[in-house]
């Protein structure tokens, strides 16, 4: 019995072509009509595609189409540029990657939190790490659920009826011949417009023209403090605990690991906190904790003349540093969620930096809106000079050969914990063999739970032209212009800017980059160079030419040749197997 049609298949094994989506073309306000021969797509009631039938049932849409008549040839001028096609990439595959790694190397943060961060420029310079970026390619990833997953609010999609509410009713009774009294809540429109009532005057639903100012005095000064409970594993460097301060005017959550609860370590703990706060430029002036507190403390802030507060027992709501302690919490534990399976958990103590500086990266300051917490102490974090790395990645470093045998390996393995803020482009890592933290310059890191992203050598043109256009933009628009308007130069580099837009971005046109295209060569304004006189080096003379007077007559001399014209640069599609470009 011959098979169903839907059951049939076609097997194209000399397919050399791309396959086009009828769906995607509908779904982006296109009509396609098919009959038994010719296919065409409509937009905007205009045809865009036609298309053939083929001798194997299929159609086949040419996607140069022209819109001139077979019998008759378009002048040159009228001739479109080449068409440039790509039937296969792996951008999409390593922009995914990228933005994984860079998501596990901030604590899995969850995906608002990290695009709030973004509109607020708090990770310029991060590579791939953009608002377009993380919302095409970033998912709902495991440590971001394991770390931040809180209990329903109550009454989310409830099943039970609720009263329904009172609905606005509109009175015209209000004119200026009779005024509201002053304090009706119920009527508060004196200028004669209809007034809204209802039947619940304190209603949160009513609309009314009160207003409401609220005066803050920064830098008010304000810090909280409080410890977390012990760690379940004790680190190897015998942190047990965290201190947590807040900083109310930067908004920064600072932490310092401690290894016990007693007076000596409390203190110390807080100076060394005390002490970044004070190199950052904020003194604080009031400091609001527990009611368990030693007079070494408070002699301590009596010196530093700091205002202590105490919190009312069991009252843990009037100190801020509870609400920092938890935000810490569930950003550190899903960055421990993220560690490879076999990190050695004792090492958790050399991840706190690393969680600190992520942490305020994604907060913003209540001084300066516009700068991140970390931007307030520190200022902006230079990702290319200081990279990060997931958390408890492992990795390969390299092992000098002063340092190895003569038939030794040359790297060996580690644990990536930290930054190396101190060094240029460096890392921290602890040896597995030896269990010593090291700065480690050359390395290859092995995530577990996804490909290393690898930027090939077309993306890396691509960042780069990117990169130039936002150069250009910047410093060809006033007041930063370093160019006069007619000059050259500029019109050279924005018509290659142009050229690099259009090629990292083929699927835009020439009016989205920004840039304003100018005639790369203009017509030369002064008058051509005199011939060059060769003249003799310092202490020696021309010679004299010998010359042959034939004739007491001296022709006029000759007319210097022209300049020649300048040629326009031509650059050439470059050669596939070829990566290049080739300027001519």
């Amino acid at each position: 019995m011959p098979a169903p049609i839907n059951m049939t298949a076609h097997v194209l094994p000399d397919l050399n072509q791309s396959l086009i989506s009828i769906g995607k073309l509908c779904d982006a306000g296109c009509t396609a009509t098919f009959d038994a021969q010719t296919v065409t797509i409509h937009h905007e009631h205009r045809p865009i595609l036609t298309g053939t039938r083929q001798q194997n049932g299929l159609w086949l849409l040419p996607m140069q189409q022209s819109l001139w008549p077979r019998n008759q040839q378009p002048p040159i001028h009228a001739l479109p540029a080449p068409a440039q096609q790509a039937n296969f990439t792996m951008h999409d595959a390593v922009l995914r990657d990228s933005i994984k790694f860079l998501h596990l190397t901030l604590f899995s943060p969850t995906k608002s939190t990290l695009l709030a961060a973004i509109r607020n420029n708090h990770f310029v310079g991060w590579p791939g790490l953009t608002e377009h970026n993380v919302k095409r390619y970033l998912t709902l990833q495991e440590p971001t659920i394991m770390g931040h997953m809180d209990q329903q609010r109550q009454g989310t999609r409830s099943t039970s009826r609720n009263p329904p509410t009172p609905q606005p009713t509109i009175d015209n009774t209000i004119n200026d011949s009779n005024p509201a009294p002053f304090g009706d809540t119920t009527n508060p429109h004196t200028d004669g417009s209809p007034a809204v009532t209802t039947e619940h005057p304190n209603d949160y639903q009513t609309r009314t023209h009160h207003a409401y100012l609220s005066v803050q005095d920064l830098p008010s000064g304000r810090v909280f403090t409080d410890q977390t409970g012990p760690f379940p594993v004790v680190s190897t460097q015998g942190t047990k605990a965290v201190m947590v301060l807040y900083d109310y005017d930067s908004n920064a959550i600072l932490i310092e690991g401690i290894t016990s609860r007693g007076k000596a370590e409390l203190l110390r703990a807080y100076t060394h906190l005390l002490g970044r706060l004070h190199q950052a430029g904020l003194k604080p002036t009031l400091q609001r904790m527990d009611n368990e507190i030693s007079e070494v403390f408070k002699q301590f802030l009596l010196k530093q003349n700091i205002t202590l507060e105490l919190t009312p027992a069991h009252v843990h709501r009037r100190n801020a540093a509870e609400r920092a302690i938890r935000t810490w919490k569930n950003h550190f534990l899903a960055g421990l969620a993220s560690l490879n399976p076999r990190f050695p958990i004792q090492y958790w103590s050399y991840l706190l930096p690393q969680s600190e500086l992520t942490l305020n990266l994604l907060r913003q300051s209540r001084i300066n809106p516009r700068l991140s917490a970390h931007a307030q102490l520190h200022g902006h974090y230079n990702f290319p000079r200081t990279p990060m790395a997931p958390p408890g990645c492992e990795m390969i470093a390299f092992q000098p050969p002063t340092q190895r045998p003569s038939w030794g390996f040359h790297g060996f393995k580690a644990w990536y914990v930290r930054p190396a803020l101190n060094h240029y482009r460096c890392v921290h890592a602890i040896n597995a063999a030896t269990g010593r933290e090291t700065t480690v310059e050359n390395l290859q890191f092995l995530p577990h739970n996804f490909t290393s992203p690898v930027l090939s050598p077309p993306q890396l043109v691509t960042i780069a032209a990117q990169q130039l256009i936002d150069a250009i933009r910047a410093h060809t628009h006033p007041p930063r212009q370093l160019f006069r308007p007619n000059n050259t130069n500029t019109a050279a580099l924005r018509h290659l800017a142009e050229i690099f837009h259009r090629m990292a971005n083929p699927n835009q046109t020439a009016q989205n980059t920004g840039v304003t295209t100018q005639p790369l060569l203009s017509a030369p304004t002064d008058p051509p160079a005199l011939p060059r006189v060769n003249l003799a080096p310092p202490g020696e003379s021309i010679p004299n030419r010998p010359t042959q007077q034939t004739n007491t007559h001296t022709p006029p001399p000759a007319e210097p040749p022209a300049a020649p014209e300048p040629q326009p640069h031509v650059i050439t599609q470059p050669d596939p197997s070829d990566d290049k470009l080739i300027y001519k």
